[in-house]
């Protein structure tokens, strides 16, 4: 990390830390390794002030339920009704967790937990979550080593899938909506069936945790990185490993591919990406330079040109043909933990730990945008698809949501009781799935986004089973 000495033993470190990862479609990676930055700090002995870097600790896992009432002024999921739809003969969800009547205009608060556990025993902490490119889905993996998936038109759980035996780190759905893969402490990666949440395949060549999985976006290929200091590429079909040459000398913190399929990228602890040609696995380019973490990860639409963003507060653009480095972008004091591109590749979005949301020309680095979350260390954060919409949360417990294209604050959501840990779009943009400290996933449907009102609270309501 840039200042400080890195741990003697990494891989240990990082498991303890247990970060979370998000691998979005189109490439976009971020690692929500705000804790990895400030124990890297406390590690090496310079602790530094609040306002910093250093960002908001790891989500706290001893977790209990929280209740409470609807709140009628805030929406759900109309839109989100895809049972009827040509191809699809799954018209209700008897065989599983039994529905509850979806309250309208209400946000639905989610619980993690198995289904028949007392609501004694409280809900786990969630890792990871994944929303279904079809929107049909969400996925939550906690420290229960259980991955639940969720239907988000009923707000139901609609399978649990139990096979991990321990904390679930990422989590990543098919192109097709079909197959979610999950990754996991126990140093697995396993295939389920979303319709049936039975395990197809279990991916067992990994040594320590698997901490960040991903699909290509034609569906042919699944990735792995692990603290093993190894990115892995599989048939996403039969299993079986593809060889890739060379590699990472670090643990591996993030992978992602291209939006052809035709390149995957892994981002290690010892601050290096290293770029490999997915059909012969040759590795092309070391994308070396940055002083610390590689916390994200985004390829442009035409997938010529890649993004990273990093601890060292700077994003760099590189060509990834030839894996020169275009663009050193300082535009942050704080740790860059999400980049992204725009649908037109002209605009490069990124955001860092001390609140601080940036839009810029992804040609010419000139800034466009400059956005401040609240004034507020950064909890989580995410861009839609396409990058017309960033959200992000604050310690303040407040969800904001920007309009990117005019840079303009359009919506402000409340009502978490504790810290919001993950945000996730769905593919339309017009909601977004939170999770928080009390182990709670809320749904909200930000719809149409012209001016900001009043801010809106979220509904807390019984548990789902």
């Amino acid at each position: 990390m840039y200042g400080c000495d890195f741990p003697e033993d990494t891989s240990e470190f990082l498991r303890t830390l247990n970060p979370s990862l998000e691998i979005l479609e189109g490439g976009v990676g971020i690692l929500a390794n705000g804790a990895i930055h400030a124990d890297l700090l406390s590690f090496a002995d310079e602790v530094q002030e609040a306002s910093s870097v250093a960002a908001p600790s790891v989500p706290h896992t001893d977790i209990t339920t929280t209740s409470g009432h609807a709140d009628p002024d805030i929406q759900t999921l109309p839109s989100d009704n895809t049972d009827n739809e040509p191809g699809n003969d799954r018209g209700d969800t008897t065989t599983h967790t039994p529905e509850r009547k979806r309250q309208a205009d209400t946000v639905v608060p989610l619980e993690h937990r198995r289904v028949g556990d007392a609501a004694d025993l409280g809900t786990a902490g969630i890792i990871a979550l994944a929303y279904s490119p079809n929107g049909r889905y969400i996925a939550s993996g906690g420290d229960d080593s259980l991955v639940i998936i969720w239907n988000t038109h009923t707000a139901t759980s609609w399978n649990q899938c139990d096979g991990h035996t321990e904390s679930i780190c990422s989590l990543a759905f098919s192109p097709d909506s079909q197959r979610l893969v999950s990754g996991s402490n126990d140093n697995l990666a396993i295939v389920w069936d979303v319709e049936t949440g039975n395990r197809i395949m279990a991916l067992e060549e990994h040594t320590d945790t698997v901490c960040s999985v991903a699909y290509s976006l034609d569906g042919a290929y699944i990735a792995t990185g692990s603290f093993d200091n190894s990115a892995k590429l599989w048939d996403a079909h039969s299993g079986v490993e593809r060889a890739l040459s060379g590699g990472n000398n670090a643990p591996v913190m993030s992978v992602a591919f291209s939006p052809d399929s035709r390149q995957l990228v892994s981002a290690s602890a010892d601050y290096s990406a290293c770029v490999w040609d997915v059909k012969d696995g040759v590795l092309l380019h070391l994308l070396e330079g940055h002083m610390g973490i590689i916390n994200a990860i985004a390829y442009a639409p035409d997938s010529h040109r890649l993004a990273t963003g990093s601890e060292d507060s700077s994003v760099r653009i590189w060509d990834s043909g030839s894996g020169e480095m275009l663009i050193d972008l300082r535009v942050h004091p704080g740790s860059v933990w999400a980049v992204g591109f725009s649908s037109d590749g002209k605009r490069l979005l990124s955001a860092a730990s001390d609140g601080s949301i940036r839009v810029c020309n992804s040609y010419g680095a000139e800034r466009v945008h400059e956005i401040d979350a609240g004034g507020k260390l950064m909890t989580a954060v995410t861009f839609s698809r396409g990058g017309t919409r960033i959200c992000a949360s604050s310690v303040d417990h407040y969800i904001r949501v920007w309009d990117a294209e005019s840079g303009k604050l359009v919506k402000t959501l409340s009502g978490e009781a504790e810290q919001v840990s993950q945000l996730r779009f769905s593919p339309d943009g017009a909601r977004v799935v939170s999770s928080s400290d009390d182990g709670l996933l809320h749904i909200w449907n930000i719809g149409s986004l012209d001016v900001e009102e009043k801010p809106d609270s979220a509904a807390v309501v019984p548990p789902v089973v």
